[in-house]
């Protein structure tokens, strides 16, 4: 019944969606709940720490807040568009989108303005171009935007640097790589940094930029103390990925080259990011990024369970163990 629902393309899930994202955060607006401290680096990257600098001095906590929700959920519709646009599945549904943004609320710590949820938005619009590539023969104009958007999505948040590797993986095992993808995508991927660094030269501030940039590396490893729901949420959500990932790998043979090229790019977004996940220091911002892949290999095992209760039953345990996570306590232990 649930999953039917949910599966469904009725325009009342535009309503839906943001009213769960509202109810996932409810304890963070409530309580004016600023997250735990993201040690994120001896300074911000530049972007990033220019935006929280004028809305912390402009804003509230509160306000602060509502506009990384707002983010989510702009998120959650384009995970939705971009798997409607490109037909990755054989109707269009709102499934991902549900599955996005309860995997991206689920820890209460991370409700907040943080990098990550900025990146996001330029790394799933590199995401649509990277697609766009694949379905265009001699796409250079898709290749040279893809890593544009990553290497923006890097001026927020440094380790969003890494998902070039995925661009790279597209060209090499699906596109075929030419000289001229390389060059293109290298190109596009140093423009912005370029460019920032040419404005802080013309500022008198260019040593201070490159200064920054390897200072934002230098992460303290940060040791959180979760309470028994946490575990079991994310032991429940691995199992789940693992069920997903086998059955993507089994049966993508079975789509045709387009979609199944689709997610290849999907599955390499996935790996690159669960390694990037574990690296030292401890990512776990990565969760509202990891979200993005995760969605759509859920959503394509749940699809083809054979029996539906099943996927009721999952989906229902995935919303509880995320409600329940989003009602818990969590302490930030620095180590």
């Amino acid at each position: 019944m649930l999953l039917e629902r949910l599966k469904s393309n009725n325009l009342v899930h535009l309503i839906i969606i943001p009213v769960l994202g509202i109810l996932l955060w409810a304890r963070t607006f409530y309580l004016n709940y600023d997250g735990v401290e993201l040690d994120l680096g001896t300074f911000h990257m530049p972007m990033y720490a220019f935006l929280i600098n004028y809305l912390e001095a402009n804003t509230f906590n509160l306000v602060i807040s509502v506009i990384a929700l707002l983010l989510i959920i702009a998120e959650t519709f384009i995970v939705v568009d971009l798997a409607n646009r490109y037909n990755f599945y054989e109707r269009n549904n709102f499934l991902p989108g549900y599955i996005f943004i309860i995997l991206a609320s689920s820890y209460i710590g991370l409700q907040k303005l943080h990098p990550a949820i900025i990146a996001n938005i330029f790394i799933l619009i590199a995401l649509e171009h990277l697609f766009r590539s694949i379905k265009v023969e001699n796409s250079l104009k898709s290749s040279f935007y893809a890593a544009l958007f990553i290497s923006i999505s890097s001026l927020f948040y440094i380790k969003a640097v890494v998902f070039i590797l995925v661009c790279w993986l597209v060209i090499v095992f699906i596109r075929k790589l030419t000289f001229r993808d390389f060059i293109v995508s290298v190109f596009g991927f140093a423009l912005p940094y370029f460019l920032s660094w040419a404005y802080f030269y013309l500022q008198n501030a260019g040593k201070e930029f490159t200064v920054t940039l390897g200072l934002t590396g230098v992460i303290k490893n940060m040791d959180y103390s979760l309470d028994l729901m946490y575990y079991i949420f994310f032991g429940f959500l691995a199992l789940l990925i693992l069920f997903a990932s086998i059955h993507m790998l089994k049966n993508i043979r079975f789509k045709n080259i387009e979609v199944g090229n689709y997610f290849w790019a999907l599955f390499f977004f996935f790996i690159v990011t669960l390694i990037s996940y574990f690296l030292r220091p401890f990512s776990l911002e990565f969760i509202v990024i990891g979200a993005i892949p995760v969605a759509y290999l859920i959503t394509e095992y749940l699809l083809h369970l054979k029996k539906s209760w099943v996927g009721d039953i999952i989906l229902l345990a995935l919303l509880v163990l995320t409600v329940s996570t989003c009602s818990g306590n969590l302490i930030p232990l620095s180590i």
